[in-house]
């Protein structure tokens, strides 16, 4: 990733948290003069959004940047996460133990999918993959699965179902089995995040790489785009 496209994410997370016009930030490089901000206060708000941009940059951490008046040790950072990424997306195969947090990873709406089995490990029985929802995040559109059954196993903090109409809380070591059918979306109220593993039968990965591709965009797809590709892959809206 080039240092211009870097740039542009990092002005418009800033832009978005301050209501600035991205045109009035002048790049990376005099952003802390633009916002009149002092080195500790513009060290926070870097700090802030760091999880953000992790997402937005695609990568499976962001490490912490000291200097953050300028892009060098910005690019740095994004090239030594994009190595962490490579090693956490090794090759899966069936006698590897994949520990938490890494897999095949996606991301979409803030959330970071850390897949565990794929369709073409499982014959598309099944796919497998570790969530993890931002506080507050966005919720996936209101749907039904015609053809695929959908598990969740919480593993921290509190997620909140919509199951055909009802309101569930599932907290640590809970289970909720989404029949094929049921109306259905989760997300997190909670102020902290929550992780849990999603289960679907037969596979859904498939499904989920388009919707990496979408939201790795510099815009992110309207919900019209979404639910174009919900019913491309067997989901109607709820």
């Amino acid at each position: 990733m080039d240092e211009e496209t870097i740039q542009r994410i990092i002005c418009r997370h800033i832009s978005g948290r301050f209501g600035i016009a991205p045109e009035r930030l002048t790049g990376v490089a005099r952003l802390q003069e633009d916002l009149g901000l002092d080195s500790f206060e513009m060290a926070e708000v870097m700090l802030g959004i760091e999880d953000e941009m992790r997402v937005d940059l695609g990568l499976a951490a962001l490490t912490t940047i000291d200097d953050v008046s300028g892009i060098g040790s910005l690019a740095a950072a994004v090239s030594r996460s994009a190595r962490a990424r490579t090693v956490a997306e090794e090759p899966m195969n069936e006698q590897h133990i994949i520990p938490a947090g890494q897999g095949k990873l996606l991301s979409a709406r803030g959330s970071v999918m850390a897949f565990k089995a794929v369709a073409d490990q499982t014959g598309g029985d099944f796919s497998l993959m570790e969530r993890t929802l931002p506080p507050g995040g966005r919720r996936p559109l209101p749907h039904r699965h015609a053809t695929c059954s959908e598990a969740f196993f919480v593993l921290d903090g509190v997620v909140t179902f919509l199951l055909d109409g009802t309101e569930l809380q599932g907290r640590e070591d809970e289970f909720l089995l989404v029949p094929r059918g049921a109306a259905h979306t989760f997300g997190n109220s909670s102020d902290e995040p929550a992780r849990l593993l999603v289960l679907h039968a037969p596979a859904m990965d498939a499904y989920f790489a388009e919707l990496d591709a979408m939201w790795s965009r510099e815009n992110p797809p309207t919900a019209g785009e979404e639910r174009a590709l919900m019913s491309r892959h067997g989901m109607e809206p709820a």
